[in-house]
């Protein structure tokens, strides 16, 4: 070290670091113990293809948009970021169709199986100047089923994302086809944090729910199975970016950044949700119903289908009146609790 020069030192020091950093984001694993709480360990999806600039703990003193303590955890994805899983015939985003997918992922995996009550939530702040893409679909949060032979589970149960200038909410499962249930503006985000917040108890019975916060505002209200009967096991969460086929836009899409602040995963029990007007409330088989749009009679229905619903009179006049209506046991109960 005696015989090098100034510039010398400085080079070798500079390489050091750019291989410890290399190194650490070449793991699979990642962590942010200021800003996740309760996730356990959180790996990178997928298993390969990282980049050092993909996910990152970042600083409030550095100019980084950070919703409560010093730090918030940054995600980027750029043209062609797309990775693979280990081992033969293993999941493959390069390889997907229309032009592939690419990400900047973080998944709980099979060490997140969760089945039973859950409380989930995060702030997610979206820089002004992102360009988010008209026909591309990018996945901002998603939980996965755990079915056996198939290492992902299939599509997601249910997930958030942005195309064409919408925060949408997509609920997946058991109905055949896809309920697609818009959130929020992207503009009314732009330069601010947003607040999300998912309570639901994975379950395939039909006393299944979940119920979806936007600002602490209930959003979504849904009543019956979470899960399907072939993943026993329960499901998972994803978060950070994921752009999906993106061929279909015809042109390189640039870099997509988030941040996300205090990502939390716990044990919970429903908070009987407060229905108002703007709430959209789904029914098994995805149905759709608005608070306001039911009938003046809907709490008598309830009223009476509970009584027969207490009886295990399942095929009473009464709860084929609330079937009909888009309600089961747990919507009546919210309903009458206004």
């Amino acid at each position: 070290m005696v015989g090098l020069s100034r510039t010398s030192l400085l080079a070798v020091l500079s390489c050091a670091v750019m291989s410890v950093q290399a190194a650490n984001f070449n793991t699979h694993s990642f962590s942010s113990s200021e800003n996740f709480d309760g996730l356990g360990k959180t790996k990178k999806s997928l298993e390969t293809g990282y980049k050092s600039y993909g996910v990152q703990t970042v600083q409030k003193k550095d100019g980084h948009p950070v919703k409560s303590g010093e730090s918030s955890v940054r995600f980027e994805v750029r043209d062609g970021d797309c990775g693979k899983n280990r081992g033969s015939g293993s999941w493959d985003d390069c390889k997907e169709k229309n032009g592939g997918n690419e990400r900047h992922e973080l998944s709980l995996g099979s060490n997140g199986l969760d089945k039973g009550a859950y409380e989930y939530g995060w702030d997610i702040y979206i820089p002004v100047d992102v360009n988010w893409p008209r026909l591309v679909s990018i996945f901002l949060g998603q939980w996965h089923e755990k079915i056996t032979g198939i290492y992902s589970g299939g599509d997601p149960l249910i997930y958030f994302y942005i195309q064409d200038k919408d925060l949408v909410f997509q609920r997946r499962h058991n109905c055949g086809s896809p309920l697609n249930l818009p959130l929020k503006m992207v503009k009314d985000m732009a330069d601010k944090w947003t607040r999300i917040k998912v309570m639901v108890d994975w379950t395939d019975e039909p006393s299944g729910y979940f119920d979806v916060y936007v600002d602490d505002s209930l959003a979504i209200s849904y009543d019956g199975p979470t899960l399907r009967k072939q993943a026993p096991g329960g499901a998972y969460f994803k978060f950070g970016i994921y752009r999906t086929q993106v061929g279909r836009e015809k042109k390189l899409l640039g870099d997509t950044v988030v941040y996300y602040d205090n990502v939390y995963r716990r044990k919970q029990e429903r908070t009987p949700p407060n229905i108002v007007s703007n709430t959209t409330r789904i029914s098994d088989c995805n149905k759709a119903v608005s608070a306001d749009n039911l009938p003046e009679n809907a709490k008598l229905i309830c009223t009476n289908a509970t009584i027969e619903w207490r009886r295990e009179k399942l095929n009473g006049k009464w709860v084929k009146k609330a079937y009909e209506l888009g309600l089961n046991q747990n919507s009546c109960k919210a309903l009458l609790r206004k």
